[in-house]
């Protein structure tokens, strides 16, 4: 009896035990089964009243990635980057003033990494400088065209080629003129009809014989034979009592000769013009002022002239003469300078550069370094406070060597960011406002958001 007593309880725990595991296993089954449901759940037991999210777009406080500027409503990883998000005070819009396009905040270990320097705007001497090119011409009131003024024939040519030098006095040519042998026999005839009356006591005659010897001078001065060159001929027809058939043409002017249009044994007019003289010891340049620069440059202004033939030299001159009418196609206006030439450095056709320097200005001025140009406006970023700099748009005159003359846009005492400009705009352009007349967002390695400032 003992024995099936304890055999029935035996199998009764081997029951309970598997009927036990089986429980577990189906109540297992069932939570992996209906997992989703339970979270759901669990989820609805747990919500608060109100949402996070919407606590969190009430609250003054938001979540920044310091590495790429992403703005979340909550913390933990930026979305871009995966970086920790940083809490911090939620920025106001700000009402910038009217000439601040941005308003932008540094921290200190970045202005000292950026190493970004500031200069004052100040009154200064502003020496303005218009750079202009050309090309270096004849002074066309140098240029002189040796006119004939008796025909006849050249039988010897002393000036054989373009570019020879001439001397006033030199020979040109000697010319066979019948015209000239017969006004040199009739001075000739003249000229011994008063010696023979001056012997005798007759006022009247000597006076007429006077009268033709004069008259006949006079004819051979307007040929362009000169008292020297008619002295000359003179003695030789004491001697010999000859009358030459030829004449010799001399050059009146200095230069060099740039046309000829006579040859040996070639026949000449009155009126022809055989050779053309420029004098090169004063030559014109024709310079180019660009449009933007034409109000600065005025008649009498000193020029400074450099060309690449003369390395080294700077040639002085003067502006003479501005023209009436800009050029269409290049938009320039043709000034000419004038250039003393002593050393006949300065050749026609030569490329020069002009540099004119109109009267210092004293005026409010800026460094070059703190412009940017951006072709429709000119910016420049002033430090309002130690970390915060507003980009300003301003109004400035032309460039004078490396400063700005200041036109609106900036007072003295303004600081001007000239070192480290083009990093603060190329920031500024990476991570622009969000909106006009609002503080900017906050920006990458180098800038951060700038708080809401009392007052503004």
């Amino acid at each position: 009896m003992h024995n099936t007593m304890h055999n029935i309880w035996a199998v009764t725990r081997t029951l309970l035990a598997r009927l036990r595991f089986m429980a577990v296993f189906a109540v297992a089954a069932v939570v992996v089964g209906q997992w989703d449901l339970i979270v759901n759940r669990l989820d609805q037991w747990t919500r608060p009243p109100i949402a996070p999210d919407s606590l969190a777009a009430n609250s003054d406080i938001e979540y920044y990635c310091p590495m790429d500027g992403t703005i979340q409503d909550h913390g933990g990883p930026c979305p871009v980057c995966g970086m920790p998000l940083v809490k911090r005070q939620k920025g106001l819009a700000a009402k910038l003033p009217d000439n601040v396009l941005a308003r932008l905040q540094i921290t200190p270990q970045r202005l000292s990494l950026a190493n970004i320097a500031t200069t004052a705007v100040m009154y200064m001497d502003v020496q303005p400088q218009v750079k202009a090119v050309g090309v270096i011409d004849y002074d066309q009131t140098r240029l002189f065209d040796l006119a004939a003024r008796l025909q006849g024939r050249a039988d010897e040519l002393f000036v054989t080629s373009i570019g020879q030098s001439v001397k006033a006095g030199d020979p040109l040519y000697s010319l066979y003129s019948p015209d000239a042998y017969t006004a040199l026999r009739e001075y000739f005839q003249s000229r011994k009809r008063e010696a023979d009356l001056m012997k005798q006591s007759q006022p009247e005659i000597l006076a007429d014989a006077t009268a033709l010897r004069l008259a006949s001078e006079r004819k051979l001065m307007l040929w362009g034979i000169s008292n020297d060159q008619l002295a000359k001929i003179a003695r030789q027809y004491d001697i010999d009592g000859q009358v030459p058939d030829h004449v010799m043409v001399y050059s009146s002017a200095t230069g060099v000769v740039t046309k000829k249009e006579l040859r040996q044994g070639g026949y000449v007019q009155a009126g022809d013009v055989p050779f053309t003289l420029a004098d090169l010891s004063s030559v014109w340049m024709n310079a180019k002022i660009y449009e933007s620069d034409v109000p600065q440059v005025h008649i009498g202004q000193e020029v400074h002239v450099t060309a690449t033939a003369a390395p080294g030299r700077v040639f002085s001159g003067k502006v003479t003469f501005l023209s009436y009418q800009l050029d269409p196609d290049t938009r320039t206006l043709d000034a000419r300078v004038e250039i003393p030439n002593d050393d006949l450095l300065l050749r026609p056709g030569m490329y020069a550069t002009a540099t004119i320097q109109p009267a210092p200005n004293h005026t409010l001025a800026i460094p070059r370094t703190a412009v940017i140009d951006t072709g429709s406006m000119k910016i420049v970023y002033v430090r309002s406070s130690p970390e915060t700099f507003d980009k300003r748009s301003v109004e400035l005159g032309p460039e004078s060597g490396d400063e700005y003359p200041v036109i609106s846009g900036l007072k003295e005492g303004d600081q001007v960011v000239t070192t480290g400009t083009f990093l603060v705009d190329a920031e500024d352009r990476l991570n622009p406002p969000p909106q006009s007349g609002a503080a900017t967002q906050p920006s990458g390695n180098l800038m951060r958001a700038m708080p809401a400032m009392p007052g503004m």
